[in-house]
Parts: structure tokens; sequence; C-alpha cells
């Protein structure tokens, strides 16, 4: 996610040329960079927090393990709107979305099972 932020800052006008264009309806390009900066930092304050925590380490990579699948998530339904617009099949980039979508689940689901609920071992 910080390589998209630093993508979008470099070019800007690059989400407007590519399949995500849609996206630029209801964020624009400035808070779609902030938006994958502020996630990707966060995510990384996560994975140092896990080795810190048994509690609220995994509780964090859970939460934004759950904001990553939302974010591929919605990069994927940005693509399949795009279909009727350029009347082409579908990108095969929609099949790879939402198995970033689908890991970031497995991930969610794997963190969780590690928290350490009211001191109790997992």
């Amino acid at each position: 996610m910080l390589m998209l932020a630093a993508h979008i800052a470099i070019w800007p006008d690059s989400i407007r040329a590519s399949g995500f264009r849609q996206i630029l309806d209801v964020l624009s390009v400035a808070w779609l960079g902030w938006g994958f900066a502020v996630a990707g930092g966060l995510r990384i304050a996560a994975l140092i927090v896990n080795g810190a925590s048994d509690f609220w380490g995994p509780l964090l990579r859970a939460m934004f393990a759950l904001s990553g699948a939302l974010i591929w998530l919605q990069m994927s339904i940005a693509l399949y709107h795009l279909t009727p617009t350029v009347g082409s099949p579908p990108s095969p980039d929609i099949s790879i979305y939402l198995t970033l979508s689908a890991v970031e689940l497995v991930s969610m689901y794997r963190a969780l099972v590690g928290v350490r609920w009211h001191g109790k071992a997992p």
C-alpha cells in the first residue's frame, strides 16, 4: 500500500488513466494517495506492536488485515464496474484482487487466533 501511495504521489494522473478511474468518482486522488499511505503505515506499526504485545499486536494486525481486505475488494469492484463502460470482458485482475482480499481475511483470522484473551494463551 505504501508503494501505491508513492506511485500516486509521483504520477497522480495514473489512476485516471487506469481501470480504477471510477474510484475517483468517490475519492479524490489526494484522498486515495493519503489513504494508501496511512493504511500502509498503520499496518507496519501493527507489525511492530505485534512483537511487543500479546493482546494489542494481533488485534491490530487483524483490524488492518480487514481494512486491507476491504481495500482490495473495492479495487476489484471498481474493475468490475468498468466492464460495461469499455464493452470488453471483465479484467483478469479482478480475480487477483479478490484473491488478495481473501488472503487478507485468512490473515485476519490467523491474527485473531493469536490474541491472548483475558490473559489466557490461545
